[in-house]
């Protein structure tokens, strides 16, 4: 059986020259192949590899390795997928046979129309220019959050929709890529209200998750990732306010990029809580997050600096739900890779946290200390939520008010909490902002790295149960509350798949170092990959049956 996490590869020698002017030629391609599990990845790939005689399983191990580099090329675009590697589609549809001979498998990719991901198809030229433009040929979609010229700003809510005008102008982050020569195709499905971080709705339909169909593929900026993550565009722009581009980007399998609070311009935006509102973005590959982010941030060419530290606090690692090694190992084996050097250095953040930010002291006396999660995250976390309940309501509560919209599940119960939030430790909050951002610029410096997890664990089932849903979620937020509540940059990088789901990592740097972060993950993403290949290729052969010399290996991604 072919999934995600289980991908079975033919391979085959060439005939012996002796038998080559026989009357019978043996069959040059092995049978049509078990037919793919129903969830099984729509662009996941069938390597077939002529061998002039049977290698040992290390030998194959070691040239499918050297291979990968041409595969991930393949991946990025799969319309050149003709040649020794040929896209799956997602259910079976081999040719028939001919001749008696099976024919290859066709380069088909058999996925939905867009994954549920657009609520509208619209398209905006870039500007026309003379010269060579950084996102010239690259197409992209926006979250259903930003303005566009013309068309309404949904909001994620039909109710919203109906009682807005058409915006007058574009957000100025949106003509910004368009300048820089990128082309817009549609506006995303969000979660109401940008007030989620599931990625469902019910007003306009759940987008599935192209990484792991049944699975949480992560919101609020839900179609943004999906649509980045289904190779429908190149990249696309999201918001993050308490993790709405890092969760669907760990959750999707892709990178996705919150930059520092306040240095992208959210005008054209809705607001939701503007103490952590960002504009942030998603891509495939770095190249294409770092292209964007130089646009978008504005960045100068210049020589990328060195990491002075990579910090890794092992008490947020405790906080997967997978083996911490799983994540820890392969950003670890990659920095010493690339930089030689001794540069990880390991501590303890919640205790690191409690120990300087003593305004936290306020929402640590609330039974913090007994919770099953760090308890000063815990509590960073409950300074966040708060803060952003209370200007959720100061930007929005007059109008729920008002219009009384139909709300979905979950995000209804969550509106209506924030309706009652008075101003009470409101001041509080903002103090632990302050102390939290000198504090980890202390740790970190001018160079340093902090290492998390993007999310505690790969994501949850759909339709899981609203309590375990709930314990998951407090997880993430004592994770996002600390770019959220410091004003940081963050980056999530995929890091492959355990038991056939995706996982994450997080890169963050101190705010304003937004161009450090990025130069880094151009360096290390390439590395990171290859680390995850040499893990991933645990081969086993087995005959196939079907003629002399075709073996069957398989080999699991872990």
């Amino acid at each position: 059986m072919l999934s995600s996490s289980n991908l079975s590869l033919f391979l085959f020698p060439s005939p012996p020259a002796s038998r080559l002017s026989s009357r019978r030629r043996p069959p040059l391609h092995p049978p049509s192949p078990p037919p793919l599990a129903a969830d099984a990845h729509p662009s996941l790939y069938c390597c077939i590899l002529p061998l002039r005689r049977l290698s040992s399983p290390e030998t194959i191990s070691c040239n499918l390795r050297n291979d990968l580099g041409t595969f991930r090329k393949l991946q990025k675009r799969p319309e050149k997928g003709f040649g020794p590697f040929f896209p799956f589609p997602k259910r079976e549809t081999v040719r028939k046979r001919r001749n008696g001979v099976s024919e290859p498998f066709p380069c088909l990719r058999a996925m939905e129309s867009d994954y549920g991901a657009f609520t509208e198809k619209i398209t905006l030229e870039p500007y026309p220019s003379a010269g060579e433009l950084p996102l010239k040929n690259l197409t992209f979609a926006v979250k259903d959050i930003f303005d566009v010229d013309g068309y309404v700003t949904g909001f994620g809510n039909p109710d919203w929709a109906r009682t807005h005008s058409a915006a007058t102008s574009t957000a100025p982050a949106i003509l910004a890529v368009l300048k820089g020569g990128a082309t817009c195709v549609g506006k995303t499905v969000m979660d109401e209200m940008a007030y989620s971080i599931d990625g469902e709705n019910k007003h306009y339909g759940t987008p599935k998750n192209p990484s792991a169909p049944d699975w949480v593929h992560g919101g609020s900026s839900s179609g943004s990732a999906v649509s980045v993550g289904a190779t429908l565009v190149d990249f696309a722009l999201g918001t993050d306010t308490g993790g709405s581009v890092r969760v669907p980007a760990a959750f999707c399998g892709i990178l996705g990029f919150r930059p520092s609070h306040g240095v992208v311009s959210t005008t054209g935006v809705i607001p939701m809580a503007q103490s952590f509102d960002t504009l942030g973005w998603f891509a495939r590959d770095a190249e294409t997050l770092c292209r964007v982010g130089r646009v978008l941030l504005e960045l100068p060419d210049v020589d990328p600096a060195k990491p002075s530290a990579i910090i890794i606090p092992e008490d947020c690692f405790q906080l997967l739900s997978i083996p911490s090694d799983r994540v820890t190992m392969v950003l670890v084996k990659s920095v010493e890779k690339l930089f030689r050097g001794q540069i990880m250095n390991y501590t303890s953040l919640g205790d690191y946290v409690k120990d300087n930010v003593p305004s936290l002291k306020h929402f640590m006396s609330k039974g913090y200390e007994n919770t099953e999660n760090i308890p000063s995250l815990a509590a960073l976390s409950s300074a966040m939520r708060l803060l952003q309940r209370y200007e959720f309501k100061n930007n929005h509560g007059e109008w729920v008010r008002t219009i009384k919209p139909d709300l979905g599940p979950g995000i209804s119960e969550r509106v209506f909490k924030a309706l009652r939030t008075t101003d009470e430790n409101i001041d509080v909050c903002h103090s632990v902002k302050t102390e939290l951002r000198e504090a980890l610029s202390a740790l970190l410096g001018d160079f340093g790295i902090l290492a998390i997890p993007t999310v505690p664990g790969p994501p949850p089932k759909l339709q899981t149960e609203p309590t375990t849903l709930e314990t998951s979620q407090a997880r993430a937020f004592c994770l996002l509350s600390i770019a959220g509540m410091s004003g940081f940059c963050q980056v999530s990088l995929p890091l492959g798949k355990h038991n056939g789901l995706p996982v994450a990592v997080s890169l963050l740097a101190k705010h304003g170092s937004d161009g450090l972060l990025l130069n880094l993950v151009e360096m290390l993403y390439e590395t990171v990959q290859e680390q995850i290949d040499d893990s991933c290729l645990k081969l086993t052969l087995f005959p196939s049956m079907c003629g002399d010399g075709h073996y069957l290996i398989d080999f699991k991604a872990f």
